[in-house]
């Protein structure tokens, strides 16, 4: 690789980069999918115009929108192809999931959740303690993904399978608590 391609690549990575940090929830999966090679300057100008097509900052958002945008990002998650061939990235999952990064509507959900609940809330709607739970389970699973793969001797179908069940499982609290919102 030549001094002029060195530079190029890492000026799209550092663009891609900047890029992400600055991602709406609509453009984060889009964003943040996994690249067989490295981003280029397609990928690069996309992720430029998807992170500033964002038309509010997540600090901007009401509780309820915040509520209502993680149950839209839930059901994102689990249609991703990924499940079908075990092949998602832990991380990934996690950065969905709210806990590593900062741009998921799932970061800070406790405080979303305890602003809108209350001692009148249907008892149809989870307790904001049993959502949190169903997060940190996924969390967890997503994360022990990453380590099963890098040791080559524990199988990560099961753990996946795990994983996914607990998202789904996720996505049907959200789901009550889409429907007390509206």
């Amino acid at each position: 690789m030549s001094k002029k391609q060195r530079r190029t690549t890492w000026a799209l990575s550092a663009l891609l980069l900047l890029a992400l940090h600055h991602c709406s929830p609509e453009a984060f999966i889009v964003v943040t999918k996994s690249l067989d090679r490295q981003p280029g300057r397609r990928e690069a100008a996309g992720a430029v115009i998807a992170a500033f097509s964002a038309p509010e900052p997540a600090s901007a958002r009401t509780s309820k929108e915040q509520i209502l945008d993680a149950e839209k990002l839930v059901g994102q998650i689990l249609e991703e192809e990924c499940w079908e061939d075990y092949k998602c990235d832990g991380d990934q999952i996690r950065r969905y999931l709210g806990t590593v990064g900062v741009k998921s509507p799932l970061f800070k959900f406790e405080q979303a959740l305890k602003e809108e609940y209350s001692d009148s809330t249907p008892d149809e709607v989870p307790d904001p303690e049993d959502v949190l739970k169903s997060i940190r389970e996924a969390d967890y699973q997503a994360y022990s993904t990453i380590f099963s793969m890098g040791s080559g001797g524990i199988d990560p179908k099961p753990i996946w399978a795990d994983c996914q069940r607990d998202i789904r499982k996720l996505k049907k609290q959200l789901e009550a608590w889409k429907n007390y919102l509206k």
